[in-house]
């Protein structure tokens, strides 16, 4: 009867034993598709665009001004591992056609670098470059040329009039950009602003701007 007993146990024992085995195979198998599969990954994935730090070589030489810096780094830098429209804002705000040509090719969107222009000859070369001045109006209602007009730039505002922007453009509330450079007037305190929200009403008139 013992002997019963313990050929019974040894049985059950066994049973449990190959089960085991059996779901400790299937479960090695199914780590290793999953290693397998991570192991895939890399290839086939999109690299992620790395953000540019504040300690990042070219982000400080385009902030120091430094141009010359700047132009010997950029070649150093991966077309596809940098958002590039930052530092093309930077790169005009220098007014360097050389630097903004070579972000450009790098990757920076001369559209996204409009707004930033200081000078008529900065938005030139980002247009020859393939920026558009009358890119469509986003759902704010900001266009290149309200946001160079309501920061008081007039000879960038004339520029773009004179390349195809609409002097009575209106936003998505039907506000023409005339009566925001109005209101944008009668509330500047600083005196350069004034000055130049009022040269921006006068270049909006001459283009006949209405409210």
């Amino acid at each position: 009867m013992l002997r019963g007993k313990i050929a019974l146990f040894l049985l059950v024992t066994l049973v449990m034993l190959t089960a085991g085995a059996v779901f400790g195979v299937a479960m090695l198998k199914n780590t290793i598709s999953e290693l397998k599969a991570q192991a895939d990954y890399p290839a086939t994935a999109t690299a992620p665009v790395a953000e540019a730090t504040p300690d990042d070589p070219l982000t400080v030489a385009l902030t120091d001004g430094n141009v010359a810096e700047a132009k010997r780094l950029i070649p150093s830098y991966d077309r596809e591992a940098r958002d590039w429209d930052d530092d093309l804002a930077l790169a005009v705000a220098l007014k360097d056609k050389a630097l903004i040509r070579s972000i450009v090719e790098k990757g920076g969107n001369p559209d996204s670098a409009l707004d930033y222009a200081l000078t008529a000859e900065a938005a030139a070369e980002l247009v020859r470059l393939g920026a558009k001045v009358n890119t469509d109006m986003g759902p704010k209602g900001d266009s290149h040329l309200e946001t160079q007009a309501l920061n008081g730039n007039a000879e960038v505002t004339e520029w773009y009039l004179k390349h195809g922007a609409n002097a009575n453009e209106v936003d998505s509330d039907g506000v023409s950009l005339i009566s925001k450079v109005k209101d944008s007037l009668k509330t500047a305190v600083d005196a350069d602003d004034k000055a130049g929200l009022s040269e921006v009403l006068a270049v909006l008139k001459r283009h006949g701007a209405k409210e």
